[in-house]
């Protein structure tokens, strides 16, 4: 979703250039300096060029259709702020649509489903804010005719998430549900990463309930990436699939993993590769971090160079960020059976662990994670 207005919002600010062709170089300019730092990939450059071009726009264009572009840009700048600034940026994005020729509903639509996002994470008075939000959001698809549409499915999801922030665990489910049966249904052609994240909320859900089969099934849907509509490396994606990974460990550890296979979980990359080919030779144990005051784990993904050595580690997943350094550590000192002749290369990479730290009271018992 967010990737889905940020290309929108830069694409019709172009198109606005090629309409308009006196627009001042006060706007312009840090306009261009906003391109330049968001492909870089400087975010605070980026944040500020954006909000520099929007308050430009608003000094010499006001109300107008590349004024609500560049607010927009500014908004989405805000990765993850759900700010009052950020809110208000989306509010005038809103209130400009309706300069655009084509589209202005679906424009409108979506920074109002994004605005709405801002007020479900954002400020003391997020509840009512959120609240009044779907409210609006409600009144939009019914005005515009888009019921049972994308859109639609994206403001059930919200409030799903709502009830899920709110630890209205059964409710939540049944809003994800319903929106997750939406989207699978609706043919208009538009992208959202919503349902990727409707499904991790959902297994999330039930991982709460203490259902982890159905929890790991979950995170597999998003792990295999089976829509293919995003890649992957998305974030999501990844996610998914530090989750399962943890719990598969978990299945191996605690004799569960033969029921949860029968149950869908599967035998798949990268576990499918390493039946009796790798051995580990030596495992150098990880130092428990100074300042941790709780248990933990961290999955890791590693491959291995002909001498048996780890290399290309990568941590897919810390329940605490202290971890992650430690089980680096740790891994880089380990050594596995060395390759030969007959070695698959392909076998020799991505292969998983999972580091687990246990911290202990001074009587002896073990603090949870």
């Amino acid at each position: 979703m967010f990737l889905r207005v940020l290309y929108t919002a830069i694409f019709a600010f172009v198109l606005s250039l090629s309409a308009h062709a006196k627009i001042p170089a006060d706007v312009l300019k840090p306009y261009k300096a906003y391109t330049v730092a968001l492909e870089n990939g400087d975010a605070k450059a980026t944040i500020r060029y954006a909000k520099q071009a929007w308050q430009a726009a608003e000094k010499h264009l006001g109300d107008h259709k590349t004024t609500g572009d560049l607010a927009q840009n500014y908004a989405d700048s805000l990765v993850m702020d759900y700010s009052e600034d950020q809110r208000k940026a989306y509010e005038r994005a809103i209130e400009l649509a309706h300069y655009y020729e084509e589209d202005a509903k679906l424009i409108a639509m979506e920074r109002q489903i994004k605005k709405t996002q801002t007020s479900l994470y954002g400020g003391t008075k997020t509840k009512v804010r959120h609240m009044r939000d779907l409210s609006e959001a409600d009144k939009m698809i019914e005005e515009y005719g888009l019921e049972n549409s994308t859109f639609h499915a994206e403001v059930i999801f919200l409030r799903g998430r709502a009830e899920y922030a709110r630890r209205n665990n059964s409710s939540a489910l049944k809003l994800i549900d319903k929106a997750i049966a939406m989207f699978d249904a609706a043919d208009d052609g538009i992208f959202s990463v919503f349902p990727y994240l409707a499904k991790l909320d959902r297994g999330d859900i039930l991982l709460a309930q203490n259902k982890k089969i159905d929890a790991a099934l979950q995170y597999q849907k998003v792990m295999q990436n089976v829509e293919g509509a995003v890649p992957a490396d998305h974030p999501y994606v990844k996610r998914a699939f530090g989750d399962w990974m943890s719990l598969r460990f978990e299945f191996e550890e605690d004799g569960t993993l033969e029921e949860a296979e029968q149950a869908g979980v599967c035998e798949c990359w990268p576990f499918n590769e390493l039946k009796g080919e790798i051995q580990p030779l030596k495992r150098v144990p990880p130092v428990m971090p100074r300042n941790a005051n709780r248990s933990g784990h961290s999955n890791l993904l590693f491959d291995l160079n002909t001498d048996g050595q780890p290399t290309n580690i990568r941590v897919i997943r810390s329940t605490s960020a202290i971890f992650s350094r430690p089980s680096e550590r740790a891994v880089e000192q380990w050594v596995y059976t060395a390759a030969d002749e007959n070695t698959d290369p392909e076998s020799r990479k991505d292969i998983p662990v999972k580091i687990t730290y246990r911290l202990a009271t001074s009587g002896g018992r073990i603090i949870p994670e």
